[in-house]
């Protein structure tokens, strides 16, 4: 799925920065119906994060930290993890990593994500 999920992640990442750095649009010209389009999309998925916010019994705060963290790795992780299975499949590299962490701080109040680095 995170594969599926990746790809149009980086397909509206690169389209952007294609758009900026050309100082070519997308989209060409502005209409009613695409502006209405717009809007009942934005709308739509506004509704939706607030839902999944009601239901998951989170707050806005871990709701959004989440999303960050999905974001990077839609548009990082996962497909440099199938580039790496790719390699390893057909060209035979295989590419070993080690995991490593960061060591948690005594006092877990000097750094607010520490429990990030927790596994």
């Amino acid at each position: 799925m995170y594969l599926f999920t990746s790809i149009f992640l980086l397909a509206c990442c690169v389209l952007r920065a294609l758009s900026l750095f050309s100082g070519k649009f997308i989209i060409q010209s502005l209409n009613v119906t695409f502006l209405i389009l717009l809007l009942a999309i934005t709308i739509t998925l506004n509704m939706l994060a607030l839902l999944e916010i009601q239901w998951s019994k989170i707050t806005l705060h871990d709701w959004w930290r989440n999303e960050q963290f999905w974001l990077i790795g839609g548009t990082s992780a996962h497909p440099v993890a199938v580039i790496e299975v790719l390699l390893k499949v057909i060209a035979g590299i295989d590419n070993s990593f080690t995991l490593t962490s960061k060591p948690v701080a005594a006092d877990d109040s000097e750094d607010e994500f520490a429990e990030l680095y927790e596994f």
